[in-house]
Parts: structure tokens; sequence; C-alpha cells
């Protein structure tokens, strides 16, 4: 599988160490270069990044939708984020953990992530490894949107990674 730069954030092809130019991520390609990688897994479904369900892959569909119509990304990312934190549905979610018993949740939002991501705000979204073997998972525990709120602060304001690591 060859990875370019093509992505919103270009995330996972920053932590594989694919440079933003197409042009040389393609010499990459050609070259043959070589990188094994963890996968995951949610609901049968088998994902190289990340995966969620909830609030974030709404309010990803909604931003797109707006950048079709001519909104320019940041301004489209701002306004779906408040649409779609407006209208939060809660998810009840089973998590199945390798080891240990299930755990049951109430919560508007569910991420997992191939390996730990680093949460602070200059490297946020970023991964030191994609091969140590875990998920990162993140499910928060909030009533209210305001508890969302304070729940997502928390986690950028942390200097370390916050979540649930399963191997």
């Amino acid at each position: 599988m060859g990875i370019l730069p093509i992505g919103t954030l270009n995330h996972f092809a920053h932590d594989m160490g694919i440079p933003p130019d197409l042009e040389k991520a393609v010499e990459i390609i050609v070259a043959g270069h070589v990188k094994s990688i963890d996968v995951g897994e949610v609901n049968s479904r088998v994902f190289v990044n990340n995966s969620s369900l909830g609030l974030y892959p709404a309010m990803v569909r909604l931003r797109e939708g707006l950048q079709k119509s001519g909104h320019r990304k940041f301004l489209a990312a701002v306004w779906a984020s408040i649409r779609i934190f407006t209208r939060c549905r809660r998810l009840q979610l089973e998590l199945h953990p390798p080891s240990g018993s299930v755990i049951k949740r109430d919560t508007p939002i569910l991420f997992v992530g191939n390996n730990p991501y680093d949460t602070s705000l200059t490297t946020l979204g970023t991964r030191s490894s994609l091969d140590l073997g875990l998920l990162w998972v993140v499910m928060p525990i909030a009533s209210s949107r305001w508890e969302l709120v304070k729940s997502f602060w928390t986690i950028l304001s942390s200097k370390r990674m916050t979540g649930d690591v399963y191997t």
C-alpha cells in the first residue's frame, strides 16, 4: 500500500514519515520503501489510522458538505463543529478489551486510534509510533454539553496522552 499526503490533515502520512510534497511521496512509493505498521479493528472493520463513532465523523461529514458548497475549510470546520455539538446525541457503547471485563458507556463520541496519540496543543494528533501493538481509546464520560467541553479541554491541556490503551 502506498500512502499519498492528500488527506484532511495528513496525520497518518506525517506519522509514517512521508513528506507533504506529493511528488516526493510518490518517489518513496516508487523506490519501494517498506514500513510495517499495526492495524486496528472496530465493529469487525479493519483500519490503519483511526476509527470513530458519534460527534467526530458527523462533524467531518458536515464540514465536507459545507466545503463542497464553497465554504473555506476552517470556517466550514468551525460551523460544522458548532452545529453538531448543539445536536449532540449519546451512544450506548460496549468495549470488549482483550483482557478484562466489558466496559459499557453512554458517550457522544468513541475514538479508537492505531497506537497512542499526542494531545498537547502543539503536536495534537501525532503519534511517535505506529507499531507498538496498542489501540488508544477515548470515550468521554459527559452527562452534559458543558461536561463534554471540559473533557475535551482536559485532553487538550494535558501534558501527557490521555485515554485507555489496550494491547
